[in-house]
Parts: structure tokens; sequence; C-alpha cells
């Protein structure tokens, strides 16, 4: 058994302010094993049986498999192309949101696009989750590999208060310092029964992150 070191709560604390100006607070932090596994706790545990994902594509496959696995009902809202850049369909979004939709899937910067989401589109984003009372559930594993000058990283959670309580944002070192078999994960949640119910599987079919990621 193992437990996250304080030091390392800190540093991602320390980090997400230096790189995003985002100020969270070291009990946000749940570490994982890895990116993959807090897709599939927010499927199961942030959407019930009988409510609806959406899930913007093309997207990285295991958004797919989680929504698939859980079982849960879903739509595939397809990106569109402009300017070299996939960005969202909002009219399309907007359409595909039912009453019974709860979860948005969320890849930024996206995979496999490569757009860098901007403050605006993420804003109008973050609207359309607050008008539906939408869960984001924010894959930001490439946040540190961005290759365009002067298109900064945005944490869509680090937009406003009351985007964060409404987000959880998946991270991990493993694509930036290119260690993917260590085994360790995070994601950062505000609100305290958001973090309850994506926790809520710890230690029941989900192991811990190892030492080695920790120390890593």
């Amino acid at each position: 058994y193992s437990a996250p070191p304080d030091a390392l709560r800190a540093a991602i604390v320390e980090r997400m302010q230096r790189l995003y100006g985002w100020t969270i607070e070291p009990d946000w932090i749940v570490f994982l094993p890895g990116v993959v596994p807090g897709l599939h706790l927010a499927a199961r545990y942030l959407c019930a049986p009988d409510q609806h994902v959406l899930v913007p594509t093309p997207i990285y496959q295991h958004f797919k498999r989680a929504v698939e696995l859980a079982p849960r009902a879903h739509d595939d809202v397809p990106l569109v192309l402009e300017g070299g850049r996939w960005v969202f369909d909002e009219a399309q979004l907007a359409k595909a949101v039912r009453p019974n939709s709860k979860l948005l899937f969320l890849c930024n910067p996206q995979n496999p696009g490569g757009t860098i989401f901007t403050r605006a589109e993420l804003g109008r984003l973050a609207a359309l989750a607050e008008r539906h009372d939408l869960v984001i559930c924010a894959d930001e594993i490439h946040a540190d590999l961005l290759m365009d000058e002067g298109k900064p990283h945005v944490p869509i959670a680090s937009l406003a208060p009351e985007i964060s309580r409404r987000t959880v944002t998946l991270m991990s070192p493993n694509k930036t310092f290119n260690f993917p078999a260590a085994g360790v994960a995070f994601a950062i949640v505000e609100d305290a029964a958001l973090r309850a119910a994506f926790s809520s599987d710890h230690h029941a079919t989900l192991h811990d992150a190892s030492v080695f990621g920790y120390i890593g």
C-alpha cells in the first residue's frame, strides 16, 4: 500500500499556478494509475446508467471505449475543420444535448487533431455546460507539448470558479517527461461531491498509482 507524498501534491499545485495561472488546492488532487482509468471512472461514476454523454469526435479511442463499456448512451458530435484546426461545431453540439445529458468529454489539446483550443472557444463550451448542467471531463495530458508559439494551453477549469466546480481535469507527467509505464496520473476535482463520486472505485477495482510513479 502506498500514499502520495505531500511534496508531490505541492509540486502539482505550484506547477498549475506557474504554467497556467491556475490556483488549486492540494486536496483537490486524486491520484490514478493512468489517465485512461480516469476516463472510465468518469463514464461510470459521474454519469448514471440512464444518463447521456456527449463525445466530440474524432477523439482518442479510450473516450469511446469508456462510454461503450460503462455502458452509457452517448452521441458522437463531429468537430469541423476551420483554417486547419479541428474545432467544435457549436450548433451541432447544442442540438445533441438531451434532457438526460450529464457528461461532456473534452480532449484539450485535442487528440488526434492537435488543436489548442482558445480561451474564447473553451468559454463558449463551458457556457453550454452551465446551461445544461453538464459535468466536464477534460483530458489535458498533452498540455505541456505545444508546438505553436503564442498559443498557450488553457485548462478549462481555470476559466472561472463555477466551471472548476463542474470539471474533472485529467493530467499526467507521462507524456511530458516520457515515462508512460510509470503508472501515475492525477485528476484535479474542486467540488467535494464530484470528487467523492469520482473516487468511489478506489481499491474496489482500481489500484493506486505506483511508488515508482510518485517518485518519478
